[in-house]
């Protein structure tokens, strides 16, 4: 584990530009990344903050989606010298998680059979995400809320520990009604009536009277013990669909045996990389990662934090398919828990349907995106995403010029037609006389042409977006030989300029090599 790293607010993890840098505090305050398939996204700006992190000595948990995953991440702690404070979980180093003994053991004040009911209903939230349906009737939820409640109660109290199958042992023997308590065959095999007796009388961990007593009451008379068989079997098939997967095969070998592995690990300065990708665990591996991921977002909300506590990172790349419905509330205190959340996806509308189930997906990505102050848009071509990036960014005034020609041509004509007549008569001697006349015609036509040309140019004040979604889909580069390796993104801070631009948008190119 890497005994030096860095804790001030203030220190420089990123330099975005000659001007200007992204610091811890930055990086406290959430960074999610947008691109399409092929942008750059993870081997862009993802290499660029993950490699920042493991420079800066941060303990983390990488969550896994795509094969090679795991591999790339080893690649990084090669780059920084990090090899030492990695931990990857799945994978072939044998190393467990039994997380309901971790909930049920813990030893600060908050630990309770609670806090392993809570793990085990974000395995029914998971489940539900996958199967494309909503939250479910909430008669069905509580039910199952309060009969884990008061089953792993009991279990601790009366063995020091909880496993899955004891777990459906105990619930599937409990009696219906008070009546087969007096049966002398359940009697002798109920394991439920086993459990009841051993923490009554000789308990691990024992259970306050008035505790026990209500949990008696609660599987014997009242509430559960009082359905009718059909209203039982179904919660008890609802609890049952949530735990199978964990009851045979490597989960159950990596989450319901012993514990090597725990979340506080990375406080001091370990990477627990989730090694479960969605295409090889495909069901499993999101379960799996869930509960972990669970495990660690509670356990770095509880630790102390001081002005030199380490800083910790979660990374989901693909992050859509591990949303969960804590999410928002985690990283709305993520800075004053010392977490740098980074979460990556290809565009809205994947995030729309991860969160489907909610009733009002829009409403839930939203409040989701909005406590990740730092955004950074890759290329893309949805129209959807397109805008939301446009519109985050906003609009401003910009001056447009105007150009305009005039042209006016005239023609004019005039023509005048004049004569004249004269003449004269005389007489000789004879009486004899003479006339003689003349006669003359004049013309006359003058034609002229004009033209002018006038120019003139003109200013407007318009208000409209600063970047235009258009952008998105052909002025970013994707990287890659054709690219120089090169990949652009789009920055954007809420409430600060930028002093490389003076803008609330900066463009960062970000290396793949």
């Amino acid at each position: 584990m890497p005994e030096n790293y860095s804790y001030s607010p203030g220190t420089p993890l990123l330099k975005l530009s000659q001007r200007d840098i992204w610091t811890l505090n930055d990086a406290y305050m959430g960074a999610a990344i947008i691109g399409g398939t092929g942008s750059g996204k993870t081997s862009g700006s993802g290499r660029a903050l993950a490699l920042s992190f493991l420079r800066a000595g941060m303990g983390g948990l990488v969550l896994c989606a795509k094969p090679g995953e795991a591999d790339l991440w080893w690649h990084y702690a090669e780059m920084t010298g990090r090899q030492n404070s990695m931990i990857f979980l799945g994978g072939k180093d044998g190393r467990t998680f039994n997380f309901l003994e971790y909930e049920m053991a813990r030893q600060d004040a908050g630990s309770s059979a609670n806090n392993a009911v809570s793990v085990l209903m974000r395995v029914m939230e998971a489940m539900r995400a996958m199967e494309g349906g909503g939250r479910g009737d909430a008669f069905w939820t509580d039910s199952v809320r309060v009969l884990l409640s008061n089953a792993l109660d009991v279990l601790y109290a009366a063995y020091g520990q909880v496993s899955l199958p004891d777990l459906m042992r105990f619930v599937t023997s409990a009696p219906r009604g008070h009546g087969q308590v007096q049966n002398e065959t359940y009697r002798q095999t109920s394991f439920f009536l086993k459990t009841m007796e051993k923490a009554g009388s000789d308990p691990v961990s024992p259970l306050p009277q008035e505790d026990y007593e209500a949990i008696l009451q609660f599987f014997c008379e009242d509430s559960f013990g009082s359905l009718d068989n059909k209203t039982r079997s179904n919660i008890i098939a609802t609890l049952s669909s949530m735990v199978n997967d964990f009851l045979k095969g490597d989960l159950r070998r990596l989450f319901c045996t012993n514990t090597t592995t725990v979340p506080e690990l990375s406080h001091e300065g370990a990477v627990i990389v989730l090694d479960f990708p969605l295409k090889i665990w495909e069901r499993g591996g999101i379960l799996a990662q869930q509960i972990f991921k669970f495990a660690w977002q509670r356990a770095i909300e509880r630790r102390p934090v001081t002005k030199k506590t380490r800083p910790c990172f979660l990374w989901a790349d693909e992050c859509q398919l591990f949303m969960s419905s804590y999410d928002a509330e985690f990283q709305s205190t993520a800075r004053s828990s010392h977490v740098c959340a980074v979460s990556l996806t290809q565009s809205l509308p994947a995030l729309y349907h991860a969160a489907s189930g909610t009733g009002h997906p829009e409403h839930t990505v939203n409040a989701y995106l909005t406590n990740f102050q730092t955004k950074i848009i890759h290329a893309c071509q949805d129209h959807q995403t397109m805008k939301w990036a446009a519109d985050l960014i906003g609009r401003g005034i910009h001056h447009r010029k105007g150009w305009n020609e005039s042209t006016t041509t005239g023609t004019n004509r005039s023509a005048s037609v004049g004569g004249s007549y004269g003449g004269g008569s005389s007489t000789d001697g004879k009486g004899n006389s003479t006339s003689s006349g003349n006669w003359g015609r004049n013309w006359g036509e003058s034609r002229g042409i004009s033209e002018s040309t006038t120019h003139g140019t003109s200013i407007q004040e318009v208000m409209d977006y600063l970047i235009e979604p258009s952008y998105f889909a052909s002025e970013l580069r994707t990287g890659g030989k054709g690219y120089d390796f090169c990949v652009d993104g789009i920055l954007f801070q809420g409430g600060r300029k930028w002093k490389h631009t003076s803008a609330p948008w900066l463009k960062c190119t970000f290396r793949q090599r």
